[in-house]
């Protein structure tokens, strides 16, 4: 073989292969992608994960898409030897979604692979004031659930994290601003109330504290 030759298949190796691959893998998730949508069983889409597939921020945004809470929690599993970078990023391409909440069962599966870092990086559907509002407020704001259930996700948000500071400001005095507004309101006026109690239960401590037991000479 000439050394022309050589040098060509040299540089097919280096530069043509890792095309194809990445085109192949391309063409795999887009596959894998309409396959969630369609329904196709849980089964099926683990041994796709097995024969190599990995798990990009698009698959997570189709099976929310899809409300396929099976596959999702499959994602995340799958997701779960490749590092923390990378549940992080499936969890957020989920909450950046119209479809993160539109199921409470699927909003326990998000919500238990979110950190709180996730839950309040900032939104990029509010553009004024910037930063202010999390991409939780967005994913709840665009949930489809029974008010029972916006009970629910709420108290779920706080307790994974969700800082209720990082969303618009509300007039609490308003008692009837439609199911979304009436969880959030409510939720905001719970976590007042724990406030004020904790720093009330810490006034009274240092107001009287315990009596230290001294022992008597004998």
């Amino acid at each position: 073989m000439k050394p022309a030759h050589i040098l060509v298949c040299a540089l097919a190796a280096v530069v043509i292969d890792p095309v194809v691959r990445f085109v192949r893998a391309v063409k795999n998730i887009g596959a894998a992608g309409n396959a969630i949508v369609a329904g196709v069983p849980t089964a099926d889409i683990a041994k796709r994960l097995d024969r190599g597939l990995f798990s990009t921020t698009a698959l997570f945004r189709k099976a929310a898409q899809a409300g396929r809470t099976d596959v999702l929690a499959l994602l995340f599993n799958a997701a779960r030897p490749k590092g923390q970078a990378v549940i992080d990023a499936g969890a957020h391409a989920v909450l950046s979604s119209r479809f993160a909440f539109n199921d409470i069962d699927m909003a326990r599966v998000v919500l238990a692979h979110s950190t709180p870092d996730v839950l309040n990086r900032p939104s990029k559907e509010w553009i004024s004031p910037p930063g202010v509002v999390a991409v939780w407020f967005d994913a709840f704001y665009g949930a489809t659930l029974t008010p029972h259930d916006l009970d629910t996700l709420m108290a779920l948000l706080r307790e994974h994290g969700a800082d209720l500071a990082r969303s618009p400001r509300i007039d609490l005095t308003i008692t009837d601003g439609g199911a979304h507004y009436d969880a959030f309101r409510a939720s905001l006026i719970a976590e007042r109330v724990e406030h004020e109690r904790a720093v009330l239960a810490q006034a009274v401590e240092e107001a009287h504290p315990e009596p230290t037991t001294t022992r008597r000479r004998l």
